[in-house]
C-alpha cells in the first residue's frame, strides 16, 4: 500500500517499525532507528527516513508530546506497556538519555 497519510505512522514502513517496537521492553528500537538517520553518510533512503520518523513520534509519544495524526495501534500497545512498567517502578529513558549531539 505505500503511503497513505502524512503522519508518523502513515506508511508500511513505519507501521512495520510499530508492530516490531511492540514486541520490546526498552527503547534499543527507537536507539537504533535513529542512529542509522544521524550518521547517514549521504543520501538517506526513505525506508530508514520512515523508521527515524516512527522512531522519534514513539520517542515523543512515550515522553507525554502529542504527535499529529493518530497512533498505530501497535504503538499504543507498546505505550501500555511502557507505562505499566514506569509505574511498577522501572526507568524509562527520555531525551536525557541521547547525546546531546543526537537532538
Amino acid at each position: 500500500m505505500g503511503t497513505w497519510s502524512i503522519h508518523a505512522f502513515g506508511n508500511d514502513e513505519a507501521t512495520d517499525f510499530a508492530i516490531e517496537l511492540s514486541e520490546f521492553r526498552d527503547l534499543k528500537m527507537i536507539e537504533s532507528a535513529l542512529e542509522n538517520v544521524i550518521t547517514a553518510e549521504e543520501y538517506l533512503e526513505a525506508p530508514e527516513a520512515d523508521r527515524g520518523i516512527a522512531a522519534a513520534a514513539a520517542l515523543a509519544l512515550v515522553n507525554g508530546q502529542q504527535i499529529l495524526g493518530d497512533p498505530d495501534e501497535a504503538i499504543t500497545t507498546w505505550l501500555n506497556g511502557q507505562s505499566a512498567r514506569t509505574s511498577a517502578g522501572h526507568r524509562l529513558g527520555n531525551c536525557s538519555d541521547l547525546p546531546r549531539d543526537s537532538y
